[in-house]
């Protein structure tokens, strides 16, 4: 059997002649020609076949597709399409197949893909991973026939190193291969499925900056001096240990140079570089100034030589939550008006759109939007990039649920055993991002009042503030309508975190909660959902009734009738 030819050019000195490759524009071809060395990065976005196996379930009942890992299985009958990719948005909705309300009807199942691609031989001894932003759910790489890795949680990124699984003699083919298994009812919401966010292959030399391996905060600064502290994670893959310079370069949102520092690690396999540097005069992220970006340029060099460049942005700004006198950034006072979004595009789907998003956020802004919570999962890095360009602080969430699932095929199934690695990767791959303000472990979570629960609470705890300790962790739930009693899971639960998010509280719920936890910011999170009722508004003189409709709303008014008039 034979592999439809389709290729992928990756930049190399040793890459053929421009649009010598099957499926390569020209001029793309061009640009890869010119790079020379370092990192690489290619998006894995078109050139992808795909094929629906099974709609109604994870099982492939004609045996078909049993061998479609294999580099050898003839794929020319499957469809082409681009990545991001959303199939579910593409099929009929239907009662069948585990599908409900919440997720629009819209059936899931089980889908593969494959892409092929050559490597030239000038990337002998690089190393070589794929990148992944989001795939959902349950996903099954394979490379060359090889399985690289396996990823539940769709809604966060992941990365497998490829290197020893890979040609790169210029002319055999690669081919990775992608099984997706939805499973139905796998959500509250309409999930999607498939590879939803964007992927990619990485290039690097074997000294090299880790994934999401730079980290950038401001601990201090005033009007005239901003002190940034950076931390470089350093990967030495060639087996030799060796002393690698980190340079950092900080870079004004007019794109001038303004601090720059060196210094020298002795890496044998891992190790970490920290460094401080001053800006002068910095510029402040705000909501009315999202243009005060600044961007850090890391270089790694090993005996003079380049081997590795990294961009990461960040900003300025300070932040507090304080329970008496509510929410302020830069010191000024702002009140927090909240939006909670759940990851799809409407019609368009699951598959991230950088456009669709940016009219979703400014039509929220528009709208006097100033804060966005991630319901109730982490976000694609476009939604984070988007709400640092529109001005929108962050609420990022890690799970809708814990151990005990909510549906039948929800996380739920994954927690024992993802749990601490998806909830780093969700810090990972936001916590430089000045719009991002608090962690979230999660949503209305059943486990979060019980015994096992507060175990379960330290890990994803324990996990985040190992990647960042900067910010507030917080909760949303709708298990505090009353106070809990001293002593029990729900009142020690509080004492792990910093805020809490109420979902459908009464209001004096909330005054017996802030008198009752002081230490405690709280803050409404939920008010209203798809079974809330529409166009009916609250009034003043009533207090929020904590039903899962508009508080307080209006009730209508009663229909006058008359008898019709006698004989």
């Amino acid at each position: 059997m034979t592999v439809s030819r389709r290729s992928l050019l990756l930049a190399s000195t040793a890459a053929p002649a421009a649009g010598a490759m099957t499926g390569i524009p020209p001029a793309r071809a061009a640009q890869a020609a010119g790079a020379a060395s370092g990192r690489r990065t290619v998006p894995l976005r078109d050139g992808w076949r795909f094929a629906l196996v099974n709609p109604g379930g994870i099982t492939d009942p004609t045996g078909a597709f049993a061998e479609a890992a294999d580099p050898a299985y003839d794929d020319s009958g499957w469809r082409e399409v681009a990545v991001p990719h959303d199939w579910s948005i593409e099929l009929t909705p239907t009662t069948e197949h585990g599908t409900t309300s919440g997720t629009g009807f819209f059936p899931g199942g089980l889908g593969w893909y494959r892409v092929a691609f050559t490597l030239p031989a000038a990337l002998a001894g690089k190393r070589i991973s794929v990148e992944f932003d989001g795939v959902y759910m349950d996903a099954y790489v394979h490379c060359n026939g090889t399985e690289a890795g396996r990823h539940p949680y769709g809604y966060t990124g992941f990365a497998l190193d490829l290197t020893d699984l890979l040609h790169t003699d210029g002319s055999t083919e690669n081919v990775l291969a992608v099984k997706v298994q939805n499973r139905l009812p796998s959500s509250r919401w309409y999930s999607g499925s498939g590879i939803h966010r964007e992927a990619r292959l990485v290039v690097t030399e074997p000294v090299h900056v880790e994934r999401w391996g730079t980290y950038v905060t401001t601990p201090e600064f005033t009007e005239d001096r901003g002190l940034v502290r950076v931390r470089t994670s350093v990967v030495n893959a060639s087996g030799v240990g060796t002393d690698v310079e980190v340079v950092s370069r900080i870079v004004d949102p007019r794109g001038r140079t303004v601090a720059r520092t060196s210094s020298t690690v002795a890496v044998t396999d891992r190790a970490t570089e920290t460094q401080e540097l001053a800006v002068p005069a910095p510029k402040v992220w705000d909501l009315a100034t999202p243009h005060h970006r600044y961007t850090l340029d890391t270089e790694l060099r090993v005996g003079g030589r380049a081997t590795d460049t990294q961009r990461t942005g960040f900003g300025f700004r300070t932040f507090r939550f304080d329970p008496d006198e509510g929410f302020h950034l830069n010191g000024v006072h702002h009140k927090i008006k909240g939006v909670d979004l759940h990851h799809d595009l409407g019609a368009l789907g699951a598959a991230v759109n950088v456009d669709a998003v940016r009219r979703q956020m400014t039509i929220m802004k528009s709208m006097g939007v100033n804060a966005f919570r991630t319901s109730h999962n982490p976000p694609s890095p476009e939604v984070v990039r988007v709400c640092e360009e529109l001005g929108i602080v962050m609420l990022v969430e890690a799970f809708d649920c814990w151990r005990t699932g909510k549906t039948r095929y929800d996380y739920g199934r994954f927690f024992d055993e993802w749990a601490e690695r998806d909830a780093t990767e969700m810090v990972l791959a936001a916590r430089n991002s000045p719009a991002v303000l608090m962690w979230s472990i999660g949503n209305e979570v059943p486990d979060s009042t019980s015994t096992a629960g507060l175990v379960m609470a330290d890990r994803i705890i324990d996990a985040i503030r190992a990647a960042d300790d900067t910010r507030p962790l917080v909760i949303g739930s709708d298990k505090y309508r009353r106070l809990p009693a001293k002593g029990s899971a729900a009142d020690l639960m509080l004492a792990k975190l910093d805020g809490l998010g109420l979902n459908y509280n009464t209001a004096k719920s909330v005054d017996q909660l802030h008198a009752a936890y002081p230490h405690l910011f709280l803050f409404e999170s939920e008010s209203s959902s798809e079974t809330s009722t529409r166009g009916a508004y609250q009034e003043p003189e009533r207090l929020n009734t904590g039903e899962n409709h508009t508080p307080g709303r209006r009730p209508p008014r009663p229909t006058t009738t008359t008898s019709p008039p006698g004989p």
